[in-house]
């Protein structure tokens, strides 16, 4: 089906992007403040803080190791391109976002005020 370096590729890049899914929303609670949202069943109080933190933390960890190449010497055959991809999908997010992405997302105050004006009618 294809060769081992084609198959660690995409295991690599499904653990990267998967371990960025998580940590994408965790840095933006810990951006706005873990006390602005609606505490759920699970709310750990301070643990939950430092799971958070940890989770990062491992996150950075885990991807730049598995960024790294499978084989020494390494050839451009047998080279990681997780990191490529990765640098390359960010970039692609960054630029999308400025020429579309923040024009079409509703922001949670422009909700806010489409609901008032609903009311008020």
């Amino acid at each position: 089906m294809g060769s081992t370096t084609a198959y660690n590729a995409m295991v690599t890049g499904c653990i990267t992007f998967l371990l960025l899914s998580y940590a994408i929303p965790i840095c933006c609670l810990l951006y706005k403040g873990r006390s602005n949202i609606k505490h759920g069943p699970f709310w750990l109080g301070k643990f939950g803080f430092a799971a958070n933190i940890i989770t990062l933390c491992w996150t950075v960890f885990a991807i730049v190791f598995f960024c790294f190449p499978y084989t020494v010497p390494v050839t451009k055959g047998d080279m990681n391109y997780a990191s490529v991809v990765l640098v390359g999908f960010t970039i692609y997010a960054i630029i999308y976002w400025f020429a579309r992405g923040n024009k079409v997302f509703a922001k949670n105050h422009d909700i806010e005020k489409e609901v008032e004006q609903d009311l008020l009618k």
